[in-house]
């Protein structure tokens, strides 16, 4: 009897090792990276991106550097698909600094007298919420370039968010029909990136924008801004003098 037992117990143990050793060999140590799909290969090589993965499942996701800013993109598997764009920057304005395309909510917001901070396009504004808290910053940063910039690229999006240390682009996979575009757009956010985290003293950059932007209104708030922010010297006296 005791030798049955013995050879039972041993059975039980033998048939648990196997279901171990099988259970092992199942799970993936990594994820199998299937080849990517046409669209995004040509997408990868146009933009010199290296690293790409594909699951059987369809999602796909990308990273690499554009233009010397770090960027990902995947895309999100949900009802209606989406892509997601995220590039990492460094703006350095000062204190909260946020810009997104404007919702239905925050239209609705403005409607009822809640209004966000503007920098006197108007065009621009009707497009983009601003979230700052040091509105000099942003009067100096957002020059008639990267308005027109920022306003094109957020016409593709469904959404769009600029932050000191991001942007981050949600687009409906329907809308990129071409590799071509979907190169051209991640292009166009480092480029806006580049513009904005472009080394110049605030000071500067708001005599600029006060000699030089197409808008009159965004003139005048960066002239405000520059009033406010800084002492009368040569400089801002010659700038003024011109400006009469």
């Amino acid at each position: 009897m005791d030798g049955f037992a013995a050879f039972m117990v041993f059975g039980v143990v033998l048939i648990i090792i196997i279901g171990l050793f099988h259970n092992k060999r199942k799970k993936p140590g990594k994820k199998v990276n299937r080849p990517l799909p046409p669209f995004y290969r040509d997408v990868c090589e146009a933009l010199g991106i290296v690293k790409g993965s594909s699951s059987s499942a369809g999602s796909v996701y990308l990273t690499g550097s554009v233009q010397g800013k770090k960027i990902s993109i995947k895309n999100e598997e949900m009802e209606v698909p989406l892509i997601q764009i995220f590039l990492q920057h460094g703006i350095g304005a000062r204190g909260l600094f946020r810009i997104a395309k404007e919702s239905p909510l925050s239209k609705l917001k403005r409607a009822v007298g809640k209004n966000d901070f503007t920098v006197g396009d108007r065009r621009f504004d009707d497009v983009m919420l601003i979230t700052a808290t040091n509105n000099s910053d942003i009067l100096a940063l957002m020059n008639d370039d990267v308005r027109e910039k920022i306003e094109k690229a957020a016409g593709y999006c469904s959404s769009l968010e600029i932050s000191n240390s991001w942007i981050k682009a949600l687009v409906y996979s329907s809308t990129f029909h071409s590799p071509d575009l979907m190169v051209w757009f991640v292009n166009e956010l480092a480029v806006i990136s580049n513009i904005l985290t472009k080394p110049a003293p605030l000071k500067k950059k708001l005599i600029t924008n006060i000699q030089s932007d197409n808008e009159p209104e965004v003139r005048i708030n960066n002239l405000r801004a520059l009033m406010s922010g800084f002492r009368m010297d040569n400089e801002i006296k010659t700038m003024l003098e011109k400006a009469l």
